[in-house]
This record gives structure tokens, sequence and C-alpha cells, in this order.
């Protein structure tokens, strides 16, 4: 059964791989919001960083074993790939150090808004390293997406609130802005670097590298701000963290790996109203009309770009079946 699926997604892959990339950004996307509502839930009783450890540990281990099954090496036969491996390994776990910091100086509404640049420094990224087209559509579904973001998150800068009891509760608000900002532009180099190693490395070695990053890290980072006392009861959603984890960096691979950075990175805006989802069913918060004509935005926006690569593969194979014809 499962190597029957294995094998349509790789004739799928092979024929369609832009619009197969998409799907692997969705997927990466959806596993990495249910990682961090389950991460919200942990964090009550453990610090980030424990919780940041756990999820690399589990992630490092199934890699592993996966590789050795398939009889893949640990390391690539390039040295080249080697180490952007280890750079994206430790990189990553950089990146979530500096948006976790971020996240607790500031509001959440803000930060949601501000993790979202990411798409657009890839996009930028990708067109000065990369020399990927950052078209007329591209910058125009960029804006509209800040809009989707910025409806549903309703900054206070924005839409305006108690400056002296935002100043109370956030008083190291703007060194917050800082750090999420440089974990937004960490991530779009992270995903610019998925891109450069592409074929070259498997799904798997670069999860397993990226679990090695933060499994070698948090003990150094932790022994400066000291444990909680660990439980067994924690070990189900901790290992849950993991499998969320290790789905989230095998398709976040896989995607960027068959399609196009700038317009894969895009995805990434439908982690906000995934999010919102998750708050309604699961956590019971109610979401007013900004956020669902936000919503409505962000998704517009994923599937605007679906559909117009969609047209162009269809151009372009109309263009190859009239070339050929002659």
């Amino acid at each position: 059964m499962m190597s029957t699926i294995s094998s349509s997604l790789r004739q799928l892959e092979a024929k369609m791989p832009h619009q197969i990339a998409f799907l692997y950004a969705f997927i990466a996307q959806t596993s990495f919001v249910v990682a961090q509502s389950l991460v919200q839930v942990l964090t009550k009783s453990l610090t980030p960083i424990q919780v940041l450890y756990f999820a690399g540990l589990v992630v490092a281990i199934i890699n592993y074993f996966i590789m050795k099954r398939q009889g893949e090496s640990t390391y690539s036969k390039i040295p080249k790939i080697t180490k952007m491996l280890l750079f994206r390994g430790f990189f990553g776990f950089a990146c979530a150090v500096f948006l976790n910091t971020g996240i607790s100086l500031m509001p959440l509404s803000e930060s949601i808004v501000i993790q979202q640049t990411s798409p657009v420094f890839t996009g930028l990224l990708a067109f000065c390293l990369l020399s990927e087209k950052y078209n007329r559509t591209l910058v125009l579904t960029t804006i509209f997406s800040f809009v989707g973001i910025i409806l549903i998150s309703k900054p206070a800068a924005i839409f305006g609130a108690n400056s002296e009891k935002e100043a109370a509760v956030f008083p190291y608000r703007s060194l917050g802005i800082v750090l999420t900002l440089i974990g937004s532009f960490a991530n779009s180099v992270i995903q610019i670097t998925l891109k450069k190693i592409g074929g070259a490395s498997s799904p798997n070695s670069t999860a397993f590298y990226w679990g090695i990053g933060l499994t070698m890290s948090s003990p150094i980072v932790q022994t400066f701000k000291g444990a909680k006392p660990f439980y067994f009861g924690l070990t189900v959603l901790l290992v849950l963290v993991g499998l969320c984890r290790f789905i989230n960096q095998i398709y976040l691979h896989k995607s960027f790996a068959l399609g196009e950075a700038n317009k894969v990175s895009l995805i990434s805006y439908s982690q906000v109203p995934i999010a919102y989802i998750v708050d309604v069913f699961i956590f019971g918060v109610t979401v007013d009309i900004y956020s669902a004509i936000g919503s409505v935005c962000v998704f517009s926006c994923v599937f605007l770009m679906i559909y117009k690569n969609h047209t162009e593969t269809k151009m372009k194979n109309a263009k190859m079946a009239k070339a050929t014809s002659h």
C-alpha cells in the first residue's frame, strides 16, 4: 500500500513538480502549526529550549533509522553539501530561538505579522542569489497577503490599543520586533539553503541535520537559563511535537527541491488562517469579521499562485507541442 502511494507521488512529482511543491509546502506548514499548538501547551511546564531539544531528538532518531534502513549515509559525498546541511541544522536552531524569544517580548498579533515577512525576504534572496524571477504577480500577491495577515492579526499600531498598558506588559517590545525580524530573515536564509541543496541530499538527511542542530545546541543555551523539572506524562506530547516537526522538515525540503523558492515560500502565509482554525475548533477562540476576511485574502493568494503556475505550465507545454509538431 505504502509503496504504491510512494510510487504514485514520484510519478506526480515528475509530471507536475511545481504543483506538487505547493501541496508539500501546505503539508509542511500545517504540521508546523500543529506542532506549535502542542508547544504552546508544553511551555506551561517546560522551557521553549527544552521542547526544542526533545523535538530535535525525536526528528534525529526517526531519520537516522530511516536512513540506515534505506542504506543512506549520514553525510554527503560532496563536502559542500555536508557543510550546507550542518549550516541548515544549526542555523535552524538559531532561527527558532530568535522567533520564540521575540514572541515572548511583544504582542502575539504583531509577532505573527512580522514573521510573515519571511516570504518577502525569500523572494528577494531568490532573486539575488538564485536568479529567480520576482515578477509583478509575486509583488501583488505579497502585498495582498500582507493585507490579509494584518486584518487577521490586527496589530495595535494600526488598529489602536492602550499604549500605556501595552508598554507596561511589553517593556521590551522594540527588542522583540528586532529579534522576530532577525528570525524571519534567518528562516528565509534556511529556505534558500534548502533550494540550493535541492536534490543533492534526501529529505531525510536534511531533517536529520535539523534534529542534530537542535539536539546539540539546546543544552548549551539551556545551561544559561536553567531547566524546569521533567515528568514522564509530557513524553507523549513531546513525541507528537517531534513527529509533526519530522513531517514539517521532510515536506519542506521536498517543496523547495521541486518548486521555485519565491513561490513556494508564499505558502507559509497559510500558517495564520490554519492557526485560527485550530484556535476555533480546539481552543474555542471566536474569530471576528476582520480575521475571516483576512483568512480569505491569504488563501486567495495561495490559490492564485497555484492557478498562475498551472497556467504557465500549460502554456509552456502548448509551445513545446507546437514546436514538436513543426
